[in-house]
């Protein structure tokens, strides 16, 4: 998918007085992880909340299990995620 691209402080990045468009499959994965449910007004039951949930006794294939499918629900396909430590890597 093609959109504004985000930084890591959450501004839209600019370029040259224009808003800078890019692929933001990673970005969107990012922000379906972090956010709670209810934060996406057309996708109120999206959300991860992956910040409450690491610390939480929640078991390391339960979070993978998790991310997957709030991922597949969001269209994407074909998502692999890997969980070590406090570390998540995902691939779409």
């Amino acid at each position: 998918m093609r959109t504004d691209l985000i930084l890591e402080n959450g501004d839209l990045k600019i370029e040259n007085n224009d808003f800078v468009l890019g692929i933001s499959d990673q970005q969107n994965a990012e922000l379906i992880i972090y956010s709670e449910k209810g934060w996406f007004k057309l996708s109120p039951f999206l959300g991860c909340a992956i910040n409450s949930r690491l610390n939480s006794k929640t078991d390391v294939n339960g979070i993978t299990r998790l991310i997957k499918n709030e991922l597949l629900t969001d269209g994407y396909s074909n998502v692999q995620v890997l969980v070590q430590g406090d570390k998540i890597s995902v691939s779409i």
